[in-house]
């Protein structure tokens, strides 16, 4: 994004417009990069699931959580 922005900049040396069409343009990508890292975030493959059995790595509930830091 940072790149884009600047590229505009040095076009049109109009700063306003530059991060604007910087972030426009941009914006398709980062929300791609986030709905992936969303996802993958909540799915688990199989190998994943089976590492995560074998060291411990499980999720608590919300009570718990709340009950531990408050």
């Amino acid at each position: 994004m940072l790149a884009r922005i600047k590229e505009e900049y040095d076009r049109t040396g109009d700063t306003e417009r530059a991060v604007g069409e910087g972030m426009r343009r941009s914006a398709p990508l980062i929300v791609a990069a986030a709905g992936i890292l969303a996802l993958s975030c909540w799915w688990a493959p199989k190998p994943l699931r089976c590492l995560h059995r074998r060291i411990g790595v499980k999720e608590e509930p919300q009570e718990v959580l709340r009950r531990e830091y408050v």
